[in-house]
């Protein structure tokens, strides 16, 4: 292994990546409400698989750079830890909530253990008429655990042919030549969905016409390390605020446009919106963490931005069926302003996530903690060193 010193600073905590992620949930939100400034707002899903893309591949060659190795069987015990309880919690709710309602018990056993299993995706394009309940959008769980195994091990097996520094140089090229090759084929593959006149839901949930985005993030994540391990870092970083401004108003208002105009099932999203709103998201996260000056960092990192980040994952999972418990008829019934019943149920769902966040997940990320790789090189204790943003 190569000395310490040469080793690419480690990530750290991230607010400004808190804040995007933040952001991507809202819009989701707002989408889910049918708010109709944001027709678009499901493409927020596309900004949590860029972000999941770029922080997963920065945790596991930070791994290998620190450690030599990727340990596989750690990666996958932590990433369960952290996801698997809320995700528990929520298949009990709702699988409850559709006994008490005399649904088909066979089918919501069939629903539930998919969302389990991690093929809620794949169950809901064979059954698109059994989905009820809260866990329909759960599918995007599925495609982010499909990346964790298909990349962690063919990142970890690519790994253990290099050691030294100059073939760690290597090893990221040829982890981006596999990122870039990904996603060209899982755009094209979509396109070819679309031009065969496909079912939508076929191009919108299947694993392999959804991985572009999330293989733009390893990509980004990629890019990141090779300017950390060579001196193109210092030109990016002593590089002027204008053109960095530049680059991320550009990408700010390319997911602002996305959001605010892109229709549900046309075919903008099949053809390029979801590659679209990756490149825009790998944008904002290589200037917030390598720029000095970024200009959206401190936007990002605002307290309410990066609450509404760190609670992302349970406001994600829960906001369906809180949503689905404020009967939106019996405000219009009862004469309350569409507005205001609208308000209540976007605050119903920040509440149920806030209490999914703080009794759960908190728990268990304590636990998950505990499963923290341990560089060689390191003098400093697990409880002193930084963390990743905890998606």
């Amino acid at each position: 292994m190569p000395p310490a010193n040469t080793l690419p600073k480690s990530l750290g905590h991230q607010p400004n990546l808190d804040g995007l992620r933040g952001i991507a949930v809202l819009a989701v939100l707002f989408f889910h409400l049918d708010w109709p400034w944001c027709p678009g707002g499901f493409l927020g899903v596309d900004v949590f698989f860029t972000l999941s893309g770029f922080l997963i591949t920065t945790l596991l060659l930070e791994e290998y750079f620190g450690t030599g190795r990727i340990s596989l069987t750690r990666f996958f015990i932590r990433r369960g830890i952290r996801l698997y309880p809320a995700l528990v919690a929520l298949v009990l709710v709702s699988t409850a909530f559709a006994f008490l309602a005399h649904k088909d018990p066979s089918r919501t056993l069939t629903i539930a253990l998919s969302v389990l299993g991690y093929v809620a995706n794949w169950a809901t394009m064979l059954d698109t008429s059994g989905w009820f309940g809260g866990m329909p959008h759960t599918w995007s769980l599925a495609i982010e655990a499909h990346f964790y195994v298909l990349w962690a091990v063919t990142l970890a097996l690519i790994a253990r042919r290099f050691n030294s520094a100059q073939e760690r140089t290597s090893l990221l090229k040829i982890l981006s030549v596999v990122a870039v090759g990904t996603i060209i084929a899982s755009a094209s593959w979509r396109a070819i969905l679309w031009a065969q006149d496909a079912p939508w839901l076929r191009m919108y949930l299947g694993t392999e016409a959804r991985l572009d985005a999330v293989f733009i993030g390893a990509l980004a994540a990629l890019v990141r390390l090779r300017l950390l391990t060579s001196s193109g870092v210092n030109w990016f970083q002593s590089a002027r605020r204008l053109p960095i401004a530049l680059i991320e108003i550009v990408c700010v208002l390319a997911l602002a446009a996305l959001f605010a105009t892109t229709q549900w099932r046309s075919a903008l999203p099949g053809m390029t919106a979801f590659t679209l709103a990756g490149i825009a998201t790998a944008g904002l996260v290589l200037t917030t963490t390598l720029h000095p000056n970024s200009l959206i960092s401190p936007l990002l990192s605002t307290s309410v931005m990066t609450w509404f980040g760190r609670i992302s994952y349970s406001l994600y999972i829960w906001h369906v069926p809180a949503g689905k418990f404020v009967k939106i008829e019996k405000f219009h019934a009862m004469g309350i302003p569409p507005l205001v019943a609208e308000l209540v149920r976007f605050g119903m769902m920040i509440v149920v996530a806030a209490i999914s966040y703080y009794l759960i997940e908190r728990t268990f990320v304590r636990l998950k903690n505990r499963f923290e790789p341990r560089s060689s090189a390191e003098s400093t204790s697990a409880a002193d060193r930084p963390k990743l943003p905890a998606r």
